[in-house]
């Protein structure tokens, strides 16, 4: 991705839809695109390669025939991240006949999307309250585990904590940011920071210290 005469990729980034550092993708010789980790992580990466594999494997089936393969390839498609937005939501909704599990696991990828939206959402001011309780709505109802490993989750939640002055959701943050973190050192120091404005708006609350 460099500017350099005789380079004529300086552009793939954008070429590809893509728009900051780093991305990771899979891709064949060809350039096209195989698949995206969901997260940056080694573990994340070594999934993607693994369902890059499933897929593959998934598109013969398919070729040979076999049907009821629809759950499956939604979750596979998810994982290498073929779907986004709308149309992830759009398919989720479509499918039919899942058992509880399958159907629990589709319920959280579609409310994983809306959270995704909520943290745009909380991006203006006016509006951190409406997307904070509909976040808390969504972590209350636990059909969205994915969402406890995303920090910009804990970011919305812990700026509508603080909004509206909920030193017990404030904590639970910090708690949240901890265990979910457990190596980050940024977010390990973050989860310290909203301990101290716990104790700080307990303390305010109750009338020790001036507002």
């Amino acid at each position: 991705m460099t500017r350099i005469e005789g380079h004529p990729d300086d552009n793939l980034l954008i070429d590809l839809g893509y728009g900051g550092h780093p991305t990771l993708a899979f891709m064949n010789p060809k350039g096209e695109v195989l698949g995206r980790p969901l997260e940056r992580s080694v573990s994340s990466f070594e999934e993607t390669l693994s369902a890059i594999e499933d897929f593959t494997q998934l598109e013969k089936r398919e070729k040979e025939g076999e049907k009821g393969l629809e759950f499956e390839r939604y979750i596979l498609e998810y994982r290498l991240m073929k779907l986004r937005g709308g149309q992830l939501v759009k398919r989720g909704k479509a499918l039919r006949g899942l058992t509880g599990e399958q159907q629990a696991r589709v319920d959280g990828i579609v409310l994983g999307e809306e959270v995704s939206d909520l943290v745009l959402l909380s991006m203006d001011p006016a509006k951190i309250e409406i997307a904070g309780k509909r976040m808390q709505e969504i972590l209350d109802g636990g059909r969205c585990p994915q969402m406890v490993r995303d920090a910009n989750a804990w970011s919305v939640l812990s700026r509508y904590a603080e909004k509206i002055r909920d030193a017990d959701l404030l904590e639970r943050c910090a708690k949240g940011l901890a265990e979910n973190f457990p190596n980050d050192e940024y977010m390990q120091n973050w989860a310290q920071s909203l301990k101290k404005k716990v104790k700080a708006l307990r303390t305010t609350d109750k009338g020790i210290e001036k507002p």
